[in-house]
């Protein structure tokens, strides 16, 4: 899996490509762990690129979440396909972080924006 990485202002975007799942994660999250640990707090994690995601995924993104909410960060999900977004809705994954349309919306919702201001993101 190879996973891109880039900062707007103080918020810092990932974007996996390929699936994530058990031949990925491991190394997936230790990388995302260590980034949030050493450099930011404010993550969008940008899955148009993200093919697939099994149920440890999910649960990987769950425990980034509470990572970063312990370090009072922001963590939100953008640009999903149709496949990962019925997955992310099925287990109402909105519950633990701000799912929108566009990277530019989850910017703004990081950057202090409601998500409620916005009609393309859930919270």
């Amino acid at each position: 899996m190879k996973i891109y990485r880039r900062k707007r202002n103080d918020i810092l975007i990932l974007q996996p490509e390929g699936e994530i799942s058990l031949d990925t994660i491991s190394n997936f999250l230790i990388y995302v762990k260590n980034l949030i640990q050493n450099s930011s707090s404010k993550i969008v994690l940008n899955l148009s690129k993200v093919d697939y995601i099994s149920s440890l995924g999910i649960r990987s993104l769950i425990e980034i979440s509470h990572l970063i909410h312990s370090l009072n960060g922001g963590f939100a999900l953008c640009e999903l396909n149709p496949h990962v977004k019925k997955v992310f809705e099925t287990v109402s994954f909105e519950r633990v972080a701000v799912i929108c349309k566009s990277e530019d919306e989850a910017v703004l919702v990081l950057m202090g924006a409601s998500a409620i201001e916005s009609q393309n993101c859930i919270q």
